[in-house]
């Protein structure tokens, strides 16, 4: 694969703040991209930028054959991030988010090792990716 161009959006939230919760990550060998992971953190839910790049980071190198290996790690080390006692003395509204928990979408284009034309694609949610067939 071969990444012509790539884009996130950014957020606004109001006119003072501006968020990203997007990840993008490509995986090469040599010239060649061989896997591509993008993730979206939800940005309602609880530090989801947090969550969406440790999604896309344990992603990134799990096996596309068991990708619940590497939620299951993305959400303990997330876990040890947020322990619930460094809540204390947050605003209501934040412990609110917390409880909800973090969510993100999640895209994965992977090249087959064995078959360069062939593309598995692996996606949660509503983020979208075009791919071109040259």
């Amino acid at each position: 694969m071969k990444l012509l161009w790539h884009q996130t959006v950014t957020k606004v939230l109001d006119d003072s703040v501006t968020r990203n919760e997007d990840i993008f990550l490509p995986i090469c060998k040599g010239k060649k991209i061989s896997r591509i992971v993008m993730c979206d953190g939800a940005t309602a839910s609880y530090s989801a930028q947090t969550w969406a790049q440790l999604l896309a980071k344990k992603l990134l190198c799990q096996p596309i054959d068991d990708l619940r290996l590497a939620v299951y790690a993305a959400a303990k080390e997330y876990e040890e991030c947020f322990p619930f006692t460094s809540l204390i003395g947050k605003d209501h509204s934040i412990i609110e988010a917390f409880k909800r928990g973090s969510s993100s979408t999640l895209l994965l284009l992977e090249q087959d090792a064995e078959n360069s034309s062939i593309i598995h694609v692996t996606a949660v949610g509503d983020t979208c990716m075009f791919v071109l067939n040259e």
